[in-house]
């Protein structure tokens, strides 16, 4: 395995993210409601620098530069991925990024953040010990990190467990429960540890249906070709009938800390 592969226990064979870049740069975007949460962990901070880890194509990082910049903040960010690194630098070309691993050591100095964020990136590593012990490095005295991730009543109840239900096997298998997750940043020193949800529904658009047929979610290339197409043909069959009644349920957990 490449280190830009990821393998589920049971999946169908392991995700190239390396050719999945140019997918995921134009099918997949910042999402408001994340977007939101993290700027108010922002409240009271002058001239903020944040970290996106495992940034990807950069998106979530991108729109917070956004809402910084005229503080005088500063944005950085990094991933493993060439193939996602020269996308993100394609469609957001003002970010400072850098290629680095989030299972070791990050690629910046001691206390230079006052935030530092990932986005569904920690079901991909293993070794949370480390992980919330470099984002605790490069954390300022007071700096918070927030980990952005599904709970299993997350996946369960999400929109794409309808319509493909054996990706909740595969996701609960590589997802970290959230009592792990607050257990090993407890046992990295950080503190004032909380645990949040947002929750939104809206109905499909034709972006939303074309992330689905170009299969712009890594859960939907864990399963058969069988279980993807009897899924989609479902969700194209629903959305033919009557689009506006269509649910889109959007929901996310959020684990943070201060350091």
């Amino acid at each position: 395995m490449t280190p830009e592969e990821d393998v589920a226990k049971g999946g169908c064979g392991p995700i190239n993210y390396e050719a999945l870049a140019a997918t995921y740069a134009r099918f997949r975007e910042a999402v408001p409601r994340v977007v939101e949460y993290l700027v108010r962990t922002l409240d009271g901070i002058s001239s903020p620098a944040i970290l996106e880890i495992g940034c990807g194509t950069a998106d979530h990082l991108a729109a917070l530069a956004d809402v910084i910049a005229p503080l005088g903040g500063r944005a950085a960010g990094f991933d493993l991925s060439p193939g996602m690194l020269k996308q993100a630098g394609a469609k957001h070309p003002q970010l400072q990024l850098l290629q680095g691993d989030a299972h070791g050591r990050f690629p910046y100095a001691d206390g230079q953040f006052d935030l530092a964020f990932s986005v569904n990136v920690i079901h991909y590593l293993s070794d949370l010990s480390t992980h919330f012990g470099e984002a605790r490095r490069v954390l300022r005295p007071g700096g918070r990190l927030v980990t952005v991730t599904d709970s299993e009543e997350d996946i369960r109840a999400r929109t794409m467990t309808h319509y493909f239900p054996e990706t909740v096997d595969r996701e609960l298998e590589r997802y970290h429960p959230v009592a792990r997750l607050t257990a090993a940043m407890r046992a990295a020193g950080f503190g004032g540890i909380e645990v949040a949800h947002t929750r939104h529904a809206s109905v499909f658009s034709p972006a939303d249906i074309d992330r689905y047929r170009r299969r712009a979610f890594s859960a939907l290339r864990l399963i058969s070709e069988e279980a993807y197409n009897r899924g989609l043909a479902r969700l194209e069959s629903d959305y033919a009938a009557g689009p506006l009644e269509l649910e889109l349920l959007e929901l996310y957990t959020y684990v943070s800390g201060r350091a």
